[in-house]
């Protein structure tokens, strides 16, 4: 599903989604924030506001206040694509 800037998401972890349902159930807000979220990778992966790269291609960036939840994900430059690899909450 690439975009005006050319960027694919890759959505497909089974693993990020069931983390997700499993916090969704007690914050709402999670699938709005993740949907922005979504499209603000779209338009720059690294780019994205309180963003952080870790380590080679992994990134992490807080979404919310209260609770807050850490999103990781891959960037790949090469191919142009953004993977989903993990959600937790804050500490």
């Amino acid at each position: 599903m690439a975009y005006g800037s050319g960027w694919e998401l890759d959505e497909s972890s089974e693993e990020f989604w069931a983390k997700v349902d499993e916090y969704g159930g007690d914050d709402p807000r999670l699938e709005e924030m993740l949907e922005g979220l979504s499209w603000a990778l779209l338009a720059d992966p690294i780019g994205v506001p309180n963003a952080q790269l870790l380590v080679g291609t992994l990134w992490c960036v807080t979404l919310g206040v209260s609770p807050a939840y850490l999103v990781f994900y891959e960037v790949d430059e090469a191919a142009r694509k953004i993977t989903y690899s993990m959600i937790a909450l804050a500490p």
